[in-house]
């Protein structure tokens, strides 16, 4: 019985030295670092021609045990903030399986939010019939065209009643940037020998500057059923926001048509 309670005994303390050298190896060998992702340029200042590879300039991984590991990094995703910052965030793995991320700061030196296009005016019959996406199209200068994106609220529109009805538009970006554009739908019936003003485009965006040499007449693309010379624009000074211009003109038994153009300023 007492060499049984040795025997255990010398057990006992064999088990326990193992346990203990299997946890200091486990603590030695065991890499507990965390790799590292540096940026060689905070901000970065780029082009939105200069594409995704870009945004991986000077950025670079190093891991204490595993060496350099630029070679595992990815661009994890890019998004715009609430005061239109544009960050993008990197992440890396080791061989151990430890993550890390880190965001930077990027500078589009050309960027503009999305953008409407009106291919035809926001003019319809009172028939019930309203198409508007036939004529209205978003695009973005990093995703193209987001045509599908497009939000249209016509809750106040009376399609079967003549009137001008506000149409707001909405869309948004892969960045997050979100914009909405408030226009005019009007509702109205064609009068029989109407002239019609055709323009070379229904909506357009300029800075304040451009604004300021703005020349409402060089959107005029044609005229049918009266002279081109007979059209005139209600206005030539726009303010900063949306700009109705309404074009108009008469024909020879003085029936009137009229067209209207959307000035963005910006």
């Amino acid at each position: 019985m007492k060499r049984l309670h040795i025997t255990m005994l010398i057990l006992f303390i064999v088990s326990a030295l193992l346990l203990g050298g299997a946890i200091l190896y486990k603590h030695y060998t065991t890499d507990t670092t965390m790799p590292e992702i540096r940026v060689a340029e905070e901000p970065l200042s780029i082009s939105i021609a200069d594409g995704t590879d870009a945004l991986m300039s000077g950025v670079t991984a190093y891991d204490a045990k595993d060496g350099d590991i630029t070679d595992k990094l990815i661009l994890q995703k890019i998004e715009m903030g609430e005061g239109g910052e544009v960050s993008a965030t990197y992440a890396v793995s080791d061989n151990d399986s430890h993550v890390v991320t880190r965001t930077r700061t990027i500078i589009y030196t050309d960027y503009v939010p999305p953008r409407f296009s009106l291919s035809k005016e926001l003019r319809y019959a009172p028939t019930g019939s309203i198409q508007v996406r036939d004529r209205l199209t978003a695009y973005d200068v990093i995703d193209g065209s987001i045509n599908d994106r497009i939000r249209i609220n016509t809750n106040n529109l009376s399609p079967y009643y003549a009137g001008l009805y506000p149409v707001t538009f909405e869309v948004t970006n892969s960045l997050g940037d979100h914009v909405s554009l408030t226009l005019e739908v009007e509702i109205r019936t064609i009068a029989d020998n109407e002239p019609v003003i055709t323009l070379d485009t229904y909506l357009v965006y300029m800075t304040a500057e451009e604004a300021k040499s703005f020349k409402p007449m060089k959107y005029v693309k044609e005229v049918i059923g009266a002279e081109k010379s007979a059209v005139y624009a209600d206005k030539s000074r726009l303010k900063e926001g949306v700009n109705r211009i309404t074009y108009s003109c008469r024909n020879e038994i003085g029936v009137r048509g009229s067209v209207v153009l959307y000035v963005v300023v910006e």
